[in-house]
């Protein structure tokens, strides 16, 4: 792929990339400048129309795109949509959550952007499936805990430590309730 730009310094104009590999700064890196260069793949409008047409397929009824990036303020969603998108991308596209964990992933290579920083807040935790961090504090972020997936939702934040802060906190309430059930349920 050929960019005509210097959208960031990890881009560069001339520079030939994968697509697969352009996936990583925007998951990796909360760059979602690259989303914008990705977009360029099928143009901009035809990936904005197709967003919202993939919206639909999987039932984000109150969910709508106006740029490809995320950072409109015109783009909507509900907390239910953004759990429908986990959903989907655990079930369809589980290669998306573990490039934002860190892993490596067949066909990605994550040297094409070195000395990026994860800046997913869980990255490092083994109980971290994958997830993202938007504007305003916002997130998704799946965990699994005694074996099961639970997704966090979270929008309009105070700051990030408030993030990490309640769903540790959360995490742990989690695993000591779910302990004790299980002992209960096995007595």
């Amino acid at each position: 792929m050929f960019l005509g730009q210097d959208i960031f310094p990890r881009i560069i104009t001339g520079n030939s990339y994968k697509v697969a590999d352009l996936f990583i700064p925007s998951l990796v890196g909360d760059i979602n400048n690259s989303a914008f260069v990705l977009s360029h793949y099928f143009g901009v409008e035809e990936t904005i129309k197709k967003m919202n047409e993939k919206t639909e397929m999987i039932m984000m009824e109150k969910t709508f795109f106006t740029d490809p990036t995320g950072e409109s303020e015109e783009n909507v969603s509900t907390a239910k949509d953004l759990f429908y998108l986990a959903r989907y991308i655990k079930n369809n596209a589980l290669p998306l959550f573990q490039i934002s964990k860190g892993n490596d992933v067949l066909f990605v290579n994550k040297n094409t952007f070195p000395n990026l920083k994860n800046e997913n807040i869980f990255y490092d935790k083994d109980i971290f499936i994958g997830g993202k961090k938007g504007g305003k504090n916002n997130g998704v972020y799946i965990f699994n805990i005694w074996g099961r997936d639970i997704v966090f939702i979270i929008l309009g934040a105070k700051d990030e430590e408030q993030v990490k802060k309640e769903i540790e906190e959360t995490i742990e309430w989690i695993g000591n309730t779910t302990k004790y059930w299980f002992l209960f349920l096995f007595l």
